[in-house]
C-alpha cells in the first residue's frame, strides 16, 4: 500500500470533513473513480465495499454473527486530501445501513488506515484530522480526560467501569447505539437497569433483529462520567474469540458527552474533549 497526499495541506495535518446521518459519520470519498460516501467506523477492522457477489471468500464476525464477504483489490481510494493506492478490501450488500436511498454508499472505512499518526475527531466542526505526534505538545490537558487504550486488529478498546468493575469496550464511531455482552449482563445484572423498550439493530449481516435496552446509572472512562447510558444486549462471544481477547461491549462515540476525541496510536492513549 502506498499513500500520496494532495490538496490543501495545512502544516503537516490532513483534514477530512464528514456529515452525519442516521447517527453515522459519512466521509465523502472516491473509489476507483466512483464518487460517494464511506461510513467512518472505528469498530471496523477492514475496508468493506458496498458490493454484492456470489463468490464469498472470507468470513467476518459481527454482533449478528458470521458474515461472508468477497475479496477485492482497490486501485485508488481518495478521502479528504488523502489518496491511498493498491488496497485490499472486502464486499457485500450494505444498502440496509442507511435510510436515505439518495446517498451513494461506497462502503465502510475503519481507523486502521490512519493509525500511524494522531487521529482527531472534532464533533463540533464535523472534521477528522490526522496529525503528526508533535501536535500533541500543544494540547492543554486540563481540557481533556485521558485514558489508556488497547489497539488490537486496528480496533480501539477502552477500559470502562460500571460501578467499580472494569470491562473492555470497543470504541465505535460506526454505531449509534452502545451494546453490552449478554454474558456480562447475566453475571452483573445488579449493575444494570432493565426496560421494556427495544431497539432495531442494523449491521453488515442480512439478518434483522431487535435488542432489549438496558441502562447503567453511571459508567466511567478514567475521569469521564456518563450517566444513564442506554445499551442494547448482544452476544459478543464470537468477536472475542476472533480477536483472541475478551470484548465486553461496544461503546458508541455518539453517546458520549464530549466535543472531540484524539487518539494517539503510538502511545495507546485517548483524549476526550470536555
Amino acid at each position: 500500500m502506498s499513500l500520496h497526499c494532495w490538496g490543501n495541506r495545512i502544516g503537516a495535518s490532513y483534514k477530512i470533513p464528514f456529515v452525519k446521518t442516521d447517527g453515522l459519520m459519512l466521509l465523502e470519498a472516491q473509489i476507483d473513480g466512483v464518487q460517494g460516501y464511506l461510513i467512518f467506523d472505528t469498530g471496523a477492522d477492514a475496508l468493506i465495499l458496498n458490493r454484492e457477489s456470489n463468490e464469498h471468500t472470507d468470513v467476518f464476525e459481527t454482533i449478528d454473527g458470521a458474515v461472508a464477504m468477497s475479496a477485492y483489490d482497490i486501485t485508488s481510494l481518495t478521502v479528504g486530501n488523502l489518496t491511498f493506492e493498491n488496497l485490499p478490501a472486502y464486499g457485500r450488500d450494505l444498502s440496509q445501513l442507511l435510510n436515505n436511498p439518495q446517498i451513494n454508499l461506497l462502503g465502510i472505512i475503519g481507523s486502521g488506515l490512519f493509525n500511524n499518526e494522531v487521529l482527531h475527531i472534532d464533533n463540533e466542526n464535523n472534521l477528522i484530522e490526522i496529525y503528526p505526534r508533535k501536535y500533541l505538545d500543544k494540547i492543554e490537558e486540563e481540557n481533556y480526560v485521558v485514558s489508556k487504550i488497547q489497539i488490537q486488529d486496528d480496533l480501539i478498546i477502552v477500559p470502562v467501569k460500571i460501578s467499580n468493575q472494569e470491562f473492555s469496550f470497543i470504541l465505535d464511531t460506526g454505531s449509534s447505539t452502545s451494546f453490552i455482552d449478554a454474558k456480562v449482563v447475566n453475571a452483573n445484572s445488579e449493575l444494570l437497569s432493565f426496560s421494556d423498550k427495544r431497539i432495531s439493530v442494523k449491521s453488515t449481516s442480512d439478518q434483522k433483529h431487535s435488542s432489549r435496552i438496558l441502562s447503567a446509572d453511571k459508567i466511567t472512562i478514567s475521569n469521564l462520567s456518563i450517566k444513564q447510558l442506554e445499551m442494547g444486549q448482544a452476544d459478543l462471544n464470537a468477536i472475542s474469540k476472533e480477536m483472541d481477547t475478551q470484548i465486553d461491549g461496544i461503546l458508541s462515540l455518539s453517546q458520549l458527552p464530549i466535543s472531540e476525541v484524539i487518539i494517539d496510536f503510538e502511545q495507546s492513549l485517548v483524549y476526550f474533549g470536555i
